[in-house]
């Protein structure tokens, strides 16, 4: 009969897929939890040991450049803490009692946007500085304008003729005539008392328009002998709102009663919040 056909074999190659690429985000930290916390508070409590006075200041227009600028001024004789509030209050003797005697004065303004400068400067020098002490900067996206800017028509010749789609991509009227922007028409990048969206902010950074300043004003002062405030603290403006609130709502008999369970609810909510952000510190 005939020969079968022999079938030929072939060896089966091995298939390397490739990896799947894993993105890492490097900006991205993890919560430091209690043993953080914990950090914070011994280093607090070692530094009240090492310096005579406590500074507390209030930052406006937070930027991080110029705080750095700050550090290294005063680099040799303080030591500044921006963390947690509640923690930082902690660290104070919210919680176990008085750390140092008076420190309890200085519990309630470690509030809002602050830091706590710990010293072994002069305090008057401090004082003097940090009320002296401002910076013009850029005004970012949400920044309420301080005054109006109105772009004129015309050229451009600071901007590069590459800039002129972006300019016209934030909202400026602009064309290229023989490779130099041109305004088409006025255009007002922001008004007085307004807002700025991101378009508006960026606009105004490229005309180098600085309408915020940066600033760390000083809240009140300790040291062992004495204590000194500056300004009325944070939290006792707080108290001091709620108080009125509930003044206003005894004076007022035309508000009804569900007007009074949703004013106390609302503080209810305000008290159980902040339960939970010491439970948190805890």
């Amino acid at each position: 009969g005939r020969p079968r056909s022999q079938a030929t074999t072939h060896a089966r190659q091995p298939s390397f897929a490739m990896p799947r690429t894993r993105y890492v985000t490097l900006s991205k930290t993890r919560k430091q939890g209690q043993k953080g916390k914990q950090k914070l508070i011994d280093t607090v409590r070692d530094c009240l040991e090492k310096h005579h006075a406590v500074v507390v200041l209030e930052l406006h227009n937070l930027r991080s450049g110029h705080l750095k600028d700050i550090r290294l001024k005063w680099n040799a004789t303080s030591r500044f803490f921006f963390g947690k509030n509640k923690v930082m209050q902690v660290a104070l003797g919210s919680k176990e009692g008085e750390v140092k005697t008076g420190l309890d004065n200085v519990i309630p303004y470690v509030a809002g946007t602050c830091c706590i400068m710990m010293t072994n400067s002069p305090v008057e020098e401090v004082l003097k500085f940090f009320n002296e002490y401002s910076v013009p900067d850029y005004a970012r996206s949400g920044f309420v304008a301080t005054s109006d800017f109105v772009v004129p028509p015309g050229e451009l010749p600071q901007f590069d003729h590459s800039m002129e789609p972006y300019l016209r991509k934030l909202g400026l009227p602009t064309e290229l005539k023989t490779g130099v922007i041109n305004v088409v028409s006025e255009y007002t990048v922001c008004q007085l008392g307004k807002p700025l969206t991101p378009e508006q902010a960026k606009l105004l950074q490229l005309f180098d328009q600085r309408m915020a300043t940066f600033s760390m004003a000083p809240l009140c002062v300790w040291t062992e002998s004495s204590f000194r405030a500056l300004k009325p603290a944070p939290e006792l403006k707080k108290q001091q709102k709620r108080k009125t609130k509930k003044a206003d709502a005894g004076d007022s008999g035309d508000e009804s009663d569900s007007g009074d369970e949703s004013d106390s609810s609302d503080e209810n909510k305000e008290d159980d919040k902040d339960e939970k952000d010491e439970e948190e510190d805890e």
